[in-house]
């Protein structure tokens, strides 16, 4: 009994000294070193961008209902001016005048993140902030959508100022509300955020 009783125990022992190295440890955890977000998948970029096109035409099929035909013909035209000289003084009116005339179109919510994008000092931060309190569920036709990409940009802005609490509070809105947001390049607009 007593040789039974010896071989259980060191049996136990022997087990519990198989199974300790497999436990994994880790050394040591840091609060303050951020965890890197992993990077989307191809095919999880390709339904996310899939998904952001189909908001964009619901946003433009949209515009149909509260634009009228004729109004949605100048409206194309004059956004399109912006589009063909971009960044000049005659597509920076052209902006402003989709601003001005057709302010519920989505359209409008584009003209306001690129008149974000394309003007500089307080007008910037005036359009890119309009782009967000008004137009954030904007998006331009390939995707991308006008209020992650605002937030992005005025996050920048603030960063670069040494506004770090308004940039964070902005950034932290980004990985919330827009973690499936992309900018024209494709890419998601959570993965351009700041280290």
């Amino acid at each position: 009994m007593k040789s039974t009783h010896a071989f259980l125990g060191a049996l136990r022992c022997g087990l519990i000294i198989c199974i300790i190295p497999t436990v994994y440890v880790p050394d040591r955890v840091s609060a303050q070193q951020p965890i890197e977000p992993k990077k989307a998948s191809d095919a999880k970029l390709e339904r996310i961008h899939r998904n952001n096109k189909r908001k964009a035409e619901e946003m433009m099929a949209r515009d149909s209902r509260v634009v009228s035909a004729r109004d949605m013909s100048d409206l194309e035209q004059t956004y399109q001016l912006a589009n063909r000289s971009a960044r000049s003084p005659e597509a920076i009116e052209a902006l402003k005048k989709v601003l001005e005339k057709y302010p519920k179109s989505n359209r409008a919510g584009c003209a306001a993140l690129y008149l974000g994008r394309w003007t500089q000092g307080d007008e910037q931060e005036r359009y890119l902030k309009l782009a967000i309190d008004q137009y954030s569920k904007a998006y331009y036709l390939d995707g991308t959508s006008v209020g992650g990409s605002a937030r992005l940009v005025l996050g920048h802005r603030y960063k670069q100022a040494g506004n770090e609490a308004e940039a964070n509070k902005l950034f932290d809105e980004i990985r919330k509300d827009y973690a499936d947001a992309q900018g024209h390049s494709g890419e998601l607009i959570v993965e351009q955020l700041p280290k």
